[in-house]
């Protein structure tokens, strides 16, 4: 259905760090929370929507109670968030946005210098060129069918995409901790 990539990490207290970030196709990213403030399932995910050759329009979900601000967001400037930044403090706190515009409306692929960070990179485009195949062939790509109902077989997929925090002392053992 997409590419999953996980991470672990060694923390100092003895425990493990197991990240899971999920790209489903055609249109669907889980990244989990960067700051660690929301361990556990990913409480946010985000449908991106091409537009046209140099314009996408992102969606992003948050799961959070009611009346309750949204966990998991980076802060800065002690209080904001990155919507809330002035032009200038986007200047002095550059993120993926600023990484991603800032190459230039349509970049040539051939100028890049991809490493072995870059792997995911290169599993999606090549996962996006075999399904422009699959679609020039008639059939429909990953992630996409026409026959949803209860009478069809299909179901709802769920997905991994979280933090979860591993005790050392117990292989294998996750603990979802909020």
């Amino acid at each position: 259905m997409g590419i999953k990539a996980t991470a672990d990490r060694e923390l100092g207290d003895g425990r493990n760090l197991h990240r899971v970030t999920e790209v489903r196709f055609p249109t669907i990213r889980v990244i989990p929370t960067p700051t660690l403030t929301y361990t556990g399932k990913s409480n946010n995910m985000s449908r991106a929507v091409p537009i046209d050759n140099t314009h996408t329009k992102v969606y992003a979900m948050v799961r959070k109670p009611r009346n309750q601000a949204a966990q998991g967001l980076p802060v800065y400037a002690g209080t904001k968030t990155w919507f809330e930044l002035t032009d200038e403090e986007l200047q002095r706190f550059p993120g993926d946005y600023e990484a991603q515009v800032g190459q230039g409306r349509i970049t040539s692929h051939s100028e890049e210098h991809l490493s072995s960070s870059d792997r995911g990179v290169s599993m999606v485009r090549r996962m996006w060129k075999q399904q422009l195949d699959v679609v020039d062939a008639g059939g429909d790509p990953l992630g996409v069918t026409f026959d949803i109902g209860p009478d069809t077989g299909s179901a709802l997929f769920s997905l991994e995409a979280g933090n979860y925090l591993r005790d050392a002392a117990t292989t294998g053992s996750v603990q979802a901790c909020r």
